[in-house]
């Protein structure tokens, strides 16, 4: 006897796969949690309760800066934060305690992501903010657009956006997720690597590269805990923090300092989710939905899947990448390839030239750990053989056919599927 199970294959489209009745399965999703009733009041409510910092009128009307200038710095349109309905409350607060328009900057933290078109930035902040407010995407190598401002403990140099640096006043909108290199997304994230120019944003990934683990929903990252450092020296004064459910729907706002909100949002993210390490699987099907248009926002579902496979046992990555490999181009090489690690650590320790796309390093130095341990087999129409043979994991185009090539050899195999890959494991 069979089983058809049903996968959200993409933000479009589903698949199914058959599964023996004999085979032990657990299927993974986020856990359903309610909209809020009233997303408007939801806003309001975070902004009026905030933690660990007054509510922002107040700390506006503390400041004595003539032409107080405010940046407000958002999340691109790979994060689902419905930052249109957020920015309209922020705004009116700022403007309430005397800040003129003029004054007001919005700067879309784009980091290493690519480029957004006017329509995409119109989508994400809406035509009237669009049309009203200075907007600017800032990207980490475009450095006309960054400020220098001194050097961390570590001596690390800082970059920042310029437009965020020249601020009196900074506000940062964003939504809360796990991450692999920094735990959980939100807080202090915004600014680093969100804002940060590429020098920057090369020393905070290169730094989790060292620790060579999955820090995905790891509250005592180590990576956060220092960024949260670099934050402080620049200054993020008010932050505004949402969970989603799993429609895509807000479920919490968090809002106030940028660690004490975050954290609050974060108690209730793990509510969503999260589930206890309590099993492992021989086998493990992984959905990068909704991170899915290329390998770099893909490898999330490897994060995923990776807590919960077994020694030796296979983990099989499905996912589109109709963009194929995405805007790291070396990231999939790097992944399978033995000196990574090694060119990371060089580059740390300024014992070799900068390599071409040197952010990739760190988390590809991280996924070819994971394959010393496991199994990992990419189903991608969107990759190609040679791309992923080269990186020294299987290909397939064919979910199923993979899924029985495995079962003929492990009848007896425990099945675990993540059907989300913001699914965390703790």
């Amino acid at each position: 006897m069979n089983r058809r199970i049903d996968l959200h294959y993409s933000q479009n489209s589903a698949t199914s796969i058959i599964l023996p009745e004999s085979n032990e399965v657990q299927s993974y999703f986020v856990k359903e949690s309610p909209a809020v009733e009233n997303l408007e009041s939801e806003i309001e409510d975070a902004l009026n309760h905030p933690f660990g910092v007054p509510p922002i009128n107040d700390l506006l009307g503390k400041l004595r800066v003539g032409n107080l200038k405010v940046a407000i710095i958002i999340d691109d349109d790979s994060r689902p934060t419905p930052t249109a309905a957020i920015l309209p409350h922020v705004l009116d607060r700022v403007e309430n305690a005397g800040v003129k328009v003029e004054n007001i900057t919005i700067v879309i933290a784009l980091g290493t992501h690519p480029q957004m078109s006017e329509e995409a930035v119109v989508r994400k902040v809406g035509m009237r903010i669009h049309s009203t407010y200075p907007i600017r995407c800032s990207r980490s190598d475009n450095q006309s657009q960054m400020a220098f401002m001194g050097l961390t403990e570590s001596g690390v140099p800082i970059y920042i956006d310029s437009l965020v640096a020249e601020a009196d006043f900074r506000i940062g909108i964003g939504s809360i997720v796990p991450h692999g290199a920094v735990g959980w997304s939100g807080g202090g994230k915004i600014i680093y690597p969100g804002a940060a120019g590429q020098e920057t944003v090369k020393r905070f990934h290169l730094m989790h590269g060292l620790t060579r683990e999955n820090m995905k929903g790891r509250e005592d990252c180590a990576v956060r805990l220092e960024m949260e450092q670099w934050v402080k020296k620049i200054g993020l004064d008010f932050i505004v923090n949402c969970v989603l459910n799993q429609n895509g729907e807000v479920c919490k706002v968090a809002a106030g300092h940028y660690i004490h909100a975050q954290r609050e949002g974060v108690k209730y993210a793990k509510t969503i989710y999260c589930y206890p390490k309590s099993s492992k699987y021989d086998l493990v099907i992984t959905l990068s939905y909704p991170h899915d248009s290329d390998f770099w926002l893909a490898a999330k579902g490897i994060y995923a899947g990776e807590q919960i496979t077994r020694d030796g046992g296979t983990l099989i990555l499905v996912s589109p990448c109709y963009e194929g490999v995405g805007n790291h181009h070396l990231f999939l090489d790097r992944c399978g390839n033995s000196g990574t690690f090694e060119l990371l650590k060089q580059v740390l320790n300024n014992e070799t030239d900068e390599p071409d796309d040197v952010v990739s390093l760190a988390p590809a130095a991280m996924i070819h750990e994971i394959a010393k341990r496991i199994k990992i087999v990419i189903v991608s129409p969107g990759l190609t053989e040679n791309q992923v043979t080269g990186a020294g994991f299987q290909w397939s185009t064919d979910l199923q056919y993979s899924i029985d090539g495995f079962l003929k050899d492990n009848t007896d195999a425990e099945i675990g599927i993540i059907h989300n890959s913001n699914l965390t494991f703790t």
